[in-house]
């Protein structure tokens, strides 16, 4: 099939295109909606080590500090760390995580994201939850018991401290799920599902897209014919049959005169 075949198909199947992805746009948003609308709560800190934890080199201090920013962003998702920020006293809702461990678990690993920002000994906090107030205390949580409390994810003792960066920044709208990036995502899915469905079956048997190549079996013919005509020489001076004379069937008188 040639491009351009294929494009004027495209303009002839318009509204079978225009379904699909209307479809995908329904079907992707009306999923995005039926999730549970969540805000945002973000803070950052810093990885602090005693001048005497690495011996007075700076690029091993920078990579010790990475190193720990690593490791303690990765210990929050544990239960363990979940019960201390229970416990820190920021009057989290713990009904929202579930009445037992695998739920409160997997709710808390859901609610929090906890990552490190390479090469600078920096952590990044972020809280996701329906209401706002929830999200904010959350994240304080975890920023307070990483300050107050890393020491038991680390052997070095009262040489690391975590300072805080920056107070919690709350999102002004739902920030989970993106509306805006499923509905880019179901548009972009619904357009190549229908030139899909056009390519493969867009085009009936013995059906020719007007002006477009690719001609049915049926008119082959005619363009041979067409060539052929073409072809032939045409006699230059040709003038029609002169009109033969009129002779009687009858030739007795013809034999009487002679």
């Amino acid at each position: 099939m040639s491009l351009s075949y294929f494009w004027q198909l495209i303009k002839n199947k318009k509204l079978v295109i225009g379904i699909f992805v209307l479809a995908f746009l329904i079907v992707g948003v009306g999923l995005t909606l039926a999730q549970p609308l969540k805000y945002s709560s973000s803070l950052r800190l810093l990885v602090v080590q005693d001048s005497g934890a690495v011996a007075g080199d700076p690029y091993a201090m920078a990579r010790s500090n990475e190193y720990l920013s690593d490791v303690l962003s990765k210990v929050t998702y544990s239960t363990s760390f979940y019960g201390r920020a229970m416990s820190a006293g920021f009057n989290i809702d713990k009904a929202y995580f579930g009445n037992t461990n695998k739920k409160a678990a997997k709710n808390w690993n859901k609610t929090i994201e906890v990552k490190k920002i390479n090469n600078t000994g920096i952590i990044s906090v972020t809280a996701y939850h329906p209401e706002p107030g929830q999200a904010e205390r959350i994240a304080r949580a975890v920023g307070y018991v990483l300050i107050t409390q890393n020491q038991n994810y680390h052997g070095l003792g009262d040489k690391v401290s975590l300072k805080l960066l920056d107070e919690p920044i709350n999102s002004a709208w739902p920030v989970k799920p993106n509306l805006l990036l499923n509905a880019t995502l179901s548009l972009f899915l619904g357009l190549v599902f229908g030139l899909i469905y056009v390519y493969l079956f867009g085009e009936a048997k013995n059906d020719n897209v007007s002006g477009y190549g690719e001609p049915t079996q049926s008119e082959d013919w005619i363009k041979e014919l067409k060539l052929a005509s073409a072809n032939e020489p045409v006699q230059a001076n040709w003038q029609p049959m002169a009109e033969a004379p009129f002779i009687p069937e009858d030739n007795d008188w013809l034999n009487d005169w002679r």
